[in-house]
């Protein structure tokens, strides 16, 4: 992974992977910038949900879902799939 930051003018400044994807980054104009991008904070802030956001979809496409009559068979009980947790799908008869 690789991070390279290229000042332009103002405040305003190229962000690059090495992977051919880029990112502009600046601040608004009431703090001197002319907003070409959002400000560093908000793309940390962004990344963050993004990484989030992964994780999520990550986890949620290793769960085994199961209709309500399978669950009677096993009890309410999901089975485990790579380190998730067992979920209870509810009281069944």
């Amino acid at each position: 992974m690789q991070a390279l930051a290229t000042w332009r003018r103002g405040h305003e400044i190229l962000l690059e992977d090495g992977r051919a994807h880029s990112v502009v980054v600046d601040l608004p104009p009431e703090e001197g910038g002319a907003s070409a991008g959002p400000t560093p904070l908000e793309l940390t802030l962004l990344a963050l949900a993004g990484s989030v956001t992964s994780n999520f979809v990550a986890g949620a496409q290793n769960i085994t879902w199961i209709s309500p009559a399978s669950a009677s068979r096993s009890r309410g009980v999901r089975p485990r799939r790579r380190g998730l947790p067992a979920v209870s799908t509810g009281p069944f008869a």
